[in-house]
């Protein structure tokens, strides 16, 4: 909540005053972009990158028990491999039914436990964005390029970053994240955070994150506009807050606890689990802030998000790398871990909040 003059400034005060003391600030920031920090460069997969869908989906045919010379036949009469128009289509319908139970052919994206593993490339590079969440410097862990932090755990980007569709860097999104976003942000409850303070430069600070009753709105250039007012949502399951500290004008969780949002977005993320939370978030002096959140996300979760099935890369190759690679939370009947480690970049503009009704 950004202290103003007016009506909004008595609601500020109020929220700010219990939060913190007498003479702290919050500071109010609707999320203008959101997606995973990847560190992608080149030659960071050693056996290269994976091969496009259509040509994947070729491969994948075979694993599955199709006839090779069917699916070649198939391959040949396709004018485009990677799209899928019609399940009327025998090819369409083959590569949908690759999954196998009790010998009969099922919907590969309905039941991907039960297709072939295509061991598909992942990420070989030593440096990714993100934080060490487990304390060790394991042979899993990576430099982070940009703080020199070392053991840092985001498997998300060593399961996807061989995918041509998911490359990105600290600055540049993923393809099939960006396409999805720009599409559904406008239409979903906004994401805000706000950090209180009493010194913005040095010093404890509480960083809390909710969900908007509005919509973002965006210029003639497609950023999203800043000194909004939205109002936060009073459901406290979208509601989270955490202790963190500030140094040099660097906010950082301290308290590394759970973060449950319930964002009500169903595509990119219905709600976003992250466990052992941690927060490096740049405020910058134009009002804005920008930075990285990580932690232990249920591996489930990254990989039911319904846009990735026809943005680049073949959705079973993207479920059993990140399956395997899952690090954190093992199953107590299985041993199998439950959570991989993420990281996700937020870049945020200054907005006004108003506290839900007491």
């Amino acid at each position: 909540m950004r202290l103003v003059r007016g009506p909004l400034y008595f609601l500020a005060v109020a929220s700010v005053l219990c939060a913190s003391g007498a003479h702290a600030e919050t500071r109010g920031f609707v999320i203008a972009q959101f997606f995973p920090a990847f560190h992608s460069q080149e030659g960071d997969c050693a056996g290269g990158m994976n091969l496009n869908t259509g040509d994947q989906y070729d491969i994948g045919l075979v694993q599955a028990g199709y006839d090779e010379k069917q699916v070649a036949e198939w391959a040949r009469k396709a004018e485009d491999k990677a799209l899928i128009t019609s399940f009327r289509d025998e090819r369409h319908r083959a590569i949908r039914d690759r999954a196998t139970i009790n010998g009969k052919k099922v919907s590969a994206w309905v039941n991907p436990q039960a297709t072939p593993d295509p061991n598909l490339n992942t990420v070989t590079s030593k440096f990714a964005l993100g934080f060490d969440l487990d304390g060790k410097e394991g042979a899993a862990g990576f430099e982070n390029p940009m703080t020199g932090e070392k053991g840092v755990d985001n498997q998300y980007f060593r399961a996807l970053g061989c995918f041509t569709a998911h490359r990105g860097s600290y600055s540049d999104r993923p393809a099939t994240w960006s396409y999805m976003w720009d599409i559904v942000a406008p239409a979903m409850p906004a994401w805000l955070m706000s950090v209180t303070a009493d010194d913005f430069k040095n010093g404890a600070a509480t960083v809390s994150f909710y969900r908007a009753r509005e919509h973002i709105e965006r210029d003639v250039n497609n950023n999203v506009l800043p000194d909004l007012t939205f109002r936060i949502d009073p459901d406290l399951r979208s509601q989270v807050s955490f202790k963190a500290e500030i140094k040099d004008g660097v906010v950082s969780i301290t308290e590394h606890g759970n973060l449950h949002a319930v964002w009500g977005e169903m595509v990119l993320l219905t709600d976003l689990r992250l466990g052992n939370t941690h927060l490096r978030l740049s405020l910058r002096d134009d009002g804005s802030a920008d930075g990285v959140l990580g932690g232990y996300q249920p591996w489930k979760d990254t990989i039911s998000d319904g846009y990735r099935s026809a943005m680049g890369a073949d959705s079973l190759g993207e479920y059993w790398n990140i399956r395997k690679l899952a690090d954190a939370n093992p199953d107590p009947k299985t041993g199998a871990n439950q959570d991989i480690s993420v990281a996700y970049r937020i870049n945020a503009v200054p907005a006004f909040l108003i506290p839900p009704p007491q």
